[in-house]
């Protein structure tokens, strides 16, 4: 995985015979089309590509224009889809690992299309060569292990009314958006000039190039308007409007893939009771029926689908296409959301609008949005940036989010059944499972419902193993109705409010929405207090607490001033003072890391601006990095150096209270180096049944931070270093050999980020050979040893364990020039 760890998603490039009237057009996106297949077929990093619907198209076509079968398709894009083109390249560079989903314009397809389409490609399709096709509305992708993050593929149209596949409809389960689409081409195909196609227009075929057609149906179904007949009379009215405007009569015959025909006057009959069959069946719900109305309007109602299907998958991540509008994410959320954008962009169009695809890092079920531009050589890759691709609301109508997200772990070794739920206001949009099994991990939606008293519920579950009965509660009301609250009979758990950090075995009193992360029979971490096993707490939420940080001193010197000290500045000695006035135990911080990076390029590697915090006197960054605990701002003065500005990082791994992973100081404005100061987040041999997890070591909270950051930020990364230490003079030990296969994969996967402009120069130090214990089991060795050199990182010349050559393969020496003398010494 960690060699082949990226999935390529693209979706929505519309390939069809090269009518006037199709979004796809040879000459305006073969080129682009033709530089992104080889860019993932070349790129040896890519393990999967998933073909995300409407890679074809069998829908832009004059009524009068039989719809193109796939060898219609095949011969009118010769060197696209012909044994020497892209698409071969691309089956034979990933046998077996290459797949397409079927969209709304292309559903008409079936194994028999795609069987012609790979004897087109010409590959071996006893070895894999070949494209697989997957029949079923959402694919997901698990990586490796019991706890291994899931990423769920899916077109998007399946939660889309107008163009979900019908089952009730007579032409092949083709929708009422069928009709639509193809009532536009009508009017293109009259009014295109001979020469033209729809790729020389802005807005790529809509009768007004705005989509007014879908705003007109979005104000029909504004949730604030009266629910009534008019909605059973949704198609008829959409469809009227939509012959009225591209001048299509509604008896006009259109042919129909299977060569029958067909009208509008006949499709408003079929759909006559569509919104109804959602609200009473599909969704079961008149609210969730009016989402899917107007769920591919903007791209901007889709989110709310997403995110259920990530509830219902437990899945991490999800990715989508179909509204032709590129999203990076979503504004506050416990899951990520991306939506792929589209390929068939149109020329005027391509000033504004990128060709965008997507890169999925599975391990993580992190994505990054990427375009293909035109450069100075032909049309190039890069990633896109944040500016070009908006973040989303989960709920964009009106008010806000006062849903409780709870997430469930269990770790008892047994099944968890449900013994009952219960919802005072809000309703379930993904309700508890009735059971749980060992090991796995479920996602529970309670959202509220439009008006002003917020969500609020509980659930009980009956643990196999003790029979004891787990009863959670928990709410989010609106603030006049009260505050956030928690009960749990589980000790380990934590919850967040809006954009704010985990807060462990607390809840704030105010904001929203509520997430609740309960692991069940997890270990408790030494440490912590109060919540015995079966012990039901509930916390009222307190305010926001200092702990042992304090908020900076406005009175004091900023560390932007005192640049060429803070880069020189002994930041473990710094860690330690921490620790010790926040009386962390003496388990914790055995091991220190001080962790250096700098930045290839002249952007910093973090955004140092500020903004009023919670509390009084607090500030915090406005747009802090990912996995920190909120970008909340303290300070540390040492008499040597003066102040120190720091933020907090999320643990890797359960941790006790204080729940931390270290500490990220801040630069001086401008400066591209960045210190951090991580440790081990809880004792040292832990016995996890067999073997010590490792996720709690030092290096592990510095793993972990890098790779939440998005991939254009780890494709900055020029220099890295990691310099082991510790609470006690007497020890710095080596990294253990799990964490030595962990360090190795990492920085591959940092130096294989796309569109890297630079290698990684990385340093990893230490004082003494980790031998392990009888618990552990996984002292360093030479194999652990060979691996970091494979993978690049550059090693002190001593200590080592027994057999390890001192000759070359990343063993580093002091007077190497190519870093500064702060980084190679070792304390």
């Amino acid at each position: 995985m960690a060699a082949k760890r990226y999935a390529v998603v693209l979706s929505d490039i519309h390939i069809g015979n090269g009518t006037p009237t199709c979004w796809y057009q040879t000459s305006a996106h073969e080129d682009y089309l033709t530089a992104a297949l080889r860019w993932v077929a070349g790129n040896d990093q890519v393990g999967e590509v998933v073909l995300l619907g409407d890679v074809f198209d069998t829908w832009t076509y004059p009524p009068s224009m039989p719809p193109p079968t796939m060898t219609d398709i095949i011969r009118a894009n010769p060197r696209l889809l012909g044994p020497s083109g892209p698409f071969a390249a691309l089956v034979r560079a990933l046998p077996g690992r290459v797949r397409i989903m079927l969209g709304n314009h292309d559903l008409s397809l079936n194994r028999g299309d795609i069987d012609v389409l790979n004897a087109s490609l010409g590959g071996n399709v006893a070895r894999g060569e070949a494209i697989t096709l997957v029949d079923c509305p959402a694919l997901v992708i698990r990586a490796p292990g019991p706890n291994g993050a899931a990423t769920a593929f899916t077109h998007g149209h399946h939660w889309c009314m107008f163009n979900a596949p019908d089952a009730q409809s007579p032409w092949s389960r083709l929708p009422a958006g069928y009709f639509v689409t193809r009532a536009i081409a009508y009017k293109w195909s009259r009014e295109l000039a001979v020469g033209r196609t729809v790729a020389d227009l802005s807005g790529m075929g809509n009768p007004d190039g705005k989509g007014a057609w879908m705003a007109a149906v979005a104000a029909l179904i504004d949730p604030r308007a009266k629910k009534g007949p008019i909605r059973d009379k949704l198609v008829s009215i959409l469809l009227d409007y939509i012959c009225k405007e591209t001048g299509m009569p509604s008896t006009e015959p259109i042919l129909l893939p299977n060569g029958r025909s067909t009208t509008v006057d006949a499709a408003k009959a079929a759909f006559s009771d569509l919104w109804r069959r959602w609200a009473d069946t599909k969704e079961g719900r008149e609210v969730d029926a009016d989402r899917a109305a107007v769920a591919d309007w903007k791209g901007s109602f889709l989110a709310w689908f997403a995110q259920r299907l990530a509830f219902q998958t437990s899945s991490d991540l999800v990715v989508m296409g179909h509204t032709h509008v590129a999203v990076r994410g979503l504004k506050i959320s416990p899951v990520r959301y991306v939506n792929s954008g589209y390929f068939c962009v149109s020329k005027p169009d391509m000033r504004t609008t990128p060709v965008t695809f997507t890169v999925v890092d599975i391990p993580n079920a992190s994505a990054q949005l990427v375009k293909v531009v035109k450069g100075a050589r032909g049309p190039e890759v890069e990633n896109v940036a944040s500016g070009e691709a908006p973040l989303l609301p989960v709920i964009p109508s009106i008010g806000e989010d006062y849903s409780c997200y709870l997430r469930v772990r269990n770790r008892t070794g047994g099944s968890l059944s449900l013994a009952g739920s219960s919802k005072r206001t809000g309703y379930w949009t993904v309700p508890p499972p009735k059971s749980i099994a060992d090991g796995a991990r479920v996602d529970i939606w309670l959202q509220d419902e439009l008006g002003t008293d917020g969500a609020q519920g509980a659930f009980t579950y009956t643990d196999a193993i003790s029979a004891k009965a787990l009863a959670f509660g928990f709410r989010c009301p609106t603030p006049h109705k009260g505050r956030n609250a928690v009960t749990s009979p589980v000790p380990n758990w934590e919850t967040k409010v809006s954009d704010g950090g985990w807060r462990k075995r607390d809840t704030a009193w105010l904001g929203h929405p509520l997430q609740v992360r309960f692991d069940v029979g997890a270990p408790t971490p030494t440490g912590t207090n109060g919540g015995l096993p079966g012990t039901a707490v509930t916390v009222l939420a307190t305010r926001p607490r200092s702990d042992c940080h304090e908020p900076p001193d406005p009175k004091r010197t900023p560390v932007g001033h005192q640049q060429q000290a803070a880069e020189h500045a002994d930041y473990i000695a710094i860690g330690e003072r921490i620790l010790a006035k926040c009386k962390v135990s003496a388990e914790r911080g055995k091991v220190i890391s001080h962790v250096y990076l700098r930045s290839s390029t002249s952007a910093p590697l973090i955004d140092t601006r500020t903004e009023p915090g919670a509390v009084p006197r607090r500030v915090r960054l406005s747009n802090p990095p990912k996995h920190v605990m909120n970008g909340e701002v303290f300070e540390i003065y040492d008499e040597t150096y003066g102040p120190f500005r720091y933020i907090l990082i999320q643990p890797n791994g359960p941790a006790p209270p204080p729940a931390i992973g270290g500490f990220l100081f801040l630069p001086s404005e401008g400066s591209r180096n960045l210190h951090l100061v991580t440790f081990n987040v809880a004792k040292l041999d832990v016995s996890y049944k067999s073997q010590c997890r490792h996720d709690h070591h030092a290096e592990m909270q510095v793993v972990r931070w890098v790779n939440e950051q998005p991939l254009d930020w780890r494709a900055r990364i020029g220099w890295l270093t990691i310099q082991n230490s510790s609470r006690k003079r007497d020890l710095a030990y080596s990294p253990c050999n799990a964490c030595c296969h962990e360090l190795a994969s990492f920085l591959t996967s940092v130096k294989s980020v796309p569109r890297r402009s630079s290698d990684v120069l990385a340093r990893l130090s230490w004082g003494d050979i980790y031998e392990g214990a009888a618990k552990c089991g996984h002292p360093t060795t030479m194999s652990g040893i060979d691996m970091l050199k494979k993978a690049g990182w550059e090693l002190p010349e001593h200590p080592m364990p027994p057999g390890v050559s001192m000759v070359g393969g990343g063993i580093a020496t002091a007077d190497d020039p190519r870093w500064p003398a702060r980084v190679l010494s070792t304390r």
